[in-house]
């Protein structure tokens, strides 16, 4: 809705109708593993370990990874401290030296490398080539965006909204 320059602006077609209180179980959210376990819901994290076990076993039926919920949880952990303090490699996260007692005491190199392979988010025999009619682009990584959308509609939005101008400026040559 765009207000022209001769209209007379109406305090009540923008009126915030929404809630500013935040549930109380977001408020209970003190720690970043609360914030984490938020975030990736048991289900979601469910749903990643199947996909990557059934990814290990679509790769090699005699070579199953029997990854657990546990095992996704640390690995995510540690791509996210491994995104934070930054070494040249993965591999020097378990050197002698340079290692960080973080990753070495939570999982070996080997299984986080399997787990790195055999990470799956959806399975690939559900998938629809592109140019086919309910072709999607992000099918891949779909279960992780959707669930992840999903925990982050549960919390409310503020009061005041930035709307940035370039979103106007687009609305405005578009019409």
């Amino acid at each position: 809705m765009r207000i022209q320059k001769n209209e007379a602006f109406d305090e009540n077609k923008f009126k915030f109708t929404g809630v500013t209180q935040l549930p109380e179980f977001i408020e209970k959210l003190e720690t970043p593993a609360y914030f984490f376990l938020f975030l990736f819901s048991e289900d979601l994290i469910q749903t990643i370990t199947n996909q990557s076990n059934l990814k290990s076993v679509q790769d090699n039926i005699y070579k199953p990874a029997n990854i657990t919920k546990q095992e996704i949880e640390q690995f995510i952990g540690m791509v996210i401290f491994m995104s934070i303090v930054k070494l040249p490699a993965s591999r020097y996260y378990w050197n002698k030296t340079l290692g960080q007692q973080q990753i070495y005491e939570t999982m070996t190199r080997n299984r986080f490398e399997t787990i790195k392979n055999k990470l799956h988010f959806n399975d690939n025999n559900n998938y629809t080539p592109l140019g086919s009619p309910g072709h999607d682009k992000l099918f891949k990584v779909r279960p992780l965006l959707d669930g992840i959308r999903e925990q982050l509609l549960l919390v409310p939005k503020e009061e005041y909204l930035v709307v940035d101008e370039q979103i106007d400026n687009h609305y405005e040559s578009s019409s």
